[in-house]
């Protein structure tokens, strides 16, 4: 499951990222550095991984809520309900991870 990301812009035409999560850590570079980490980055990264995007968006929601606490979980799905449309298939059972914990 997810546990963390690092972005870290090396040169102005180039981004790392590296996500830590329990079965891998995955560095992620040669990136355009203008590549903005959200949610639709991270959907389509754990979809590329047949992995549990539900459950995994979550654990990024709330990573993200700690670490900038102007940005509410709430804050972060709304959002995303209303830009994102890769979150879209996903909002039910998102939200039934929230409701569990």
């Amino acid at each position: 499951m997810f546990k963390s990301i690092q972005h870290k812009i090396i040169t102005s035409h180039i981004t790392q990222i590296i996500i830590i999560d329990d079965d891998f850590v995955e560095d992620i570079t040669k990136l355009p550095s203008y590549i903005v980490i959200d949610a639709g980055f991270f959907i389509k990264f754990y979809e590329s991984k047949s992995l549990n995007v539900p459950a995994n968006l979550v654990l990024y929601f709330k990573y993200i809520s700690s670490k900038y606490q102007s940005i509410s979980v709430q804050n972060q799905i709304d959002w995303n309900y209303k830009y994102n449309s890769s979150y879209k298939p996903y909002a039910i059972e998102i939200e039934k991870y929230f409701l569990l914990l």
